[in-house]
């Protein structure tokens, strides 16, 4: 076997020297590297507080590690496909040795097309459902049969503040609601609802959950202060029967001017905004993010393992992983998006956009006055809404995927590799013009296994 394969090769090599002698210009198919796959996003980082062991939760972890063991099998099977067909690709690129100069221009955009897998199935699977968690991460396991004590407090502080002072929320295990008025000042109130097995231990837990706030001359603070033993473990304090929590909720309601500076930190719980014109600074986690219009351009909003929805935002940074965007309408746009689908209805002005494994990028319409749209995407397809005014030039790279405009008006002026070059690249360039075409408008869109189109 082994001197077959050696004499094939050789016989190979021969005919590429006899080729290069004789000067015929043909190009050898460059190899097809097999896709990098997704990484499996991190687990949820609970190091630092250990959750109870109720039967709610345990149902919770073991759903989601029933859903990464069935991400991790879809993975194996694509890498088994994936190997199938390069040992089929190498076979048949032997055979066509044998008919060698009937034919050396192989055929392989078929082929090398197959790689550019759709990775739309798999990226909604890798965001591992986390939208269960969005609505309330609070510790409640009132599903229990057994009789249990609920205890309840609340907390109420106002502060005095003019339009400098910056608004700081810092909550674990429940929603922070905020409100606008036109008083200046800001109000906080907190229900902290708890539940044990009995009265004293209930009692225990609901006295060593506070609010701590403070005002300084930069701004007001309020922070969740869940009070914790010399290891750094919250749960000693219900004396090692972590069994015995059966609920833990701290919900905020704010109210306070829109045009305030707003800083907000949330774990393991819901945020909802109303409109803002003061810069937000924001970074949720396990929970889902509603606001309605943002308006200062030096917003930065980051949104982990939970889906986001805004109504429209101008300017701003943007980072959502591991779950769904939602966005209305943006302007000067910067944003980060990974392992969950986005969909924009507008985009004015101009827009960053980085997207990978999301499955795909929907923007609904691309503004006819577009300055700059760049999009670099991997392991998802770019979509975007053009409309027959728009008169602006593109640039287009795709990498193991395709360029699609239907009956646009477009015109292009460059293509690489053109129609007649001979060989496969896997690298496709477009450049053309939208329309009449215009210098001061530019769409600049690079992806790699993934298509791009012009609806």
């Amino acid at each position: 076997m082994k001197s077959k394969i050696f004499k094939r090769s050789m016989f190979a090599l021969m005919a590429l020297l006899a080729i290069n002698t004789i000067s015929f210009a043909q190009q050898t198919p460059a190899p097809i590297p097999v896709p990098v796959l997704p990484p499996m996003p991190p687990m949820a980082p609970l190091n630092k507080l250990t959750p109870p062991d109720s039967k709610d939760f345990q149902l919770k972890m073991k759903d989601l590690h029933l859903k990464m063991q069935g991400l991790q099998k879809q993975m194996g099977r694509i890498k088994l496909q994936q190997l199938k067909q390069m040992n089929l690709k190498l076979k048949g690129f032997d055979k066509q040795f044998k008919h060698f100069d009937q034919n050396f221009n192989f055929k392989l955009n078929d082929s090398a097309m197959n790689f550019a897998y759709d990775f739309s199935n798999i990226a909604p699977q890798i965001a591992l459902g986390f939208k269960d968690f969005d609505t309330n991460f609070s510790y409640n396991t009132d599903n229990d049969k057994q009789d249990g004590v609920e205890k309840v407090k609340n907390y109420s502080k106002s502060y005095s503040i003019d339009g400098n002072d910056v608004i700081n929320l810092d909550n674990r295990f429940g929603r922070i609601t905020v409100n606008t008025w036109s008083k200046s000042e800001v109000k906080v109130d907190v229900q902290i609802k708890v539940g044990a097995n009995d009265d004293d231990l209930a009692q225990k837990l609901l006295d060593n959950v506070t609010i701590r706030d403070n005002k300084d001359g930069s701004g007001v603070y309020f922070k969740t202060n869940i009070n914790n033993d010399d290891n750094g473990s919250s749960w000693s304090l219900f004396g090692g029967k972590r069994n015995n929590v059966r609920k833990i909720e701290v919900n905020y309601t704010v109210y306070m001017p829109s045009k305030n500076p707003l800083n907000v930190s949330n774990k393991y719980g819901a945020t909802s905004l109303p409109d803002l014109d003061g810069k937000l600074n924001i970074n949720n986690s396990y929970g889902s993010l509603v606001a309605k219009n943002l308006s200062n351009p030096g917003n930065q909003i980051t949104v982990k393992y939970g889906s986001a929805t805004i109504g429209s935002l101008n300017g701003s940074d943007l980072d959502v992983a591991y779950g769904s965007l939602s966005l209305g309408e943006c302007n000067k746009l910067n944003a980060d998006i990974s392992y969950g689908s986005a969909k924009i209805g507008r985009i004015t002005t101009s827009g960053n956009i980085n997207v990978k494994f999301s499955g795909n990028l929907n923007i609904n319409e691309v503004d006819k006055n577009i300055k700059n749209l760049s999009v670099n995407s991997s392991y998802s397809s770019v979509k975007l809404g053009i409309s027959n005014e728009q008169n602006a030039d593109f640039d287009v790279t795709v990498r193991y995927g395709s360029f699609n405009y239907g009956g646009h008006d477009i015109n292009i002026t460059s293509k690489s590799p053109s129609d007649n070059d001979r060989g496969y690249s896997p690298t496709k360039n477009y450049k053309g013009h939208l329309g009449k075409g215009s210098n001061d408008r530019n769409i600049t869109i690079n992806t790699s296994y993934g298509s791009v189109s012009f609806d």
